[in-house]
């Protein structure tokens, strides 16, 4: 089975993904047995940042490797683990707040494909980039 890596590789709507996890250099710890679930904003999610944004963040490493561990659980958590929670504590270490009242919430995103199972973890797809705060 791929890893989560391998899996956001091969899929075309996560190269802003892949390309902010190589600038932060967290390729090999996403690659390591974790397990992990990773909260995966896709391609449009980035797009819906401010313009410049990803610039920014691709210059400022310290600032990008917070907001990308912000999207990253220790644990292999899938949508039903996740159902019986109301927050999650993120490798960052900041709480993500889980909502289920309609959709799978996490913070101010929506997850639009859960329970994507990788060797070394779960992938859920999410809309938005989360941020901390």
């Amino acid at each position: 089975m791929p890893d989560i890596v391998d899996i956001a590789v091969s899929n075309e709507g996560f190269s802003t993904l892949v390309t902010a996890v190589k600038a932060a250099n967290l390729v090999e710890t996403l690659k390591s047995p974790g397990p992990f679930t990773v909260f995966a904003p896709t391609d449009d999610a980035f797009a819906k940042l401010p313009p410049g944004t990803i610039t920014t963040l691709v210059q400022n490493i310290p600032q990008l490797t917070r907001i990308l561990c912000y999207h990253v659980v220790p644990g292999k958590l899938m949508k039903a683990d996740l159902e019986k929670l109301s927050s999650v504590n993120s490798v960052e270490g900041s709480p993500i707040c889980l909502d289920f009242t309609e959709t799978f919430e996490v913070k101010n995103a929506t997850v639009i494909a859960a329970d994507i199972e990788a060797d070394n973890g779960v992938i859920h797809v999410i809309d938005n980039v989360i941020l901390m705060g």
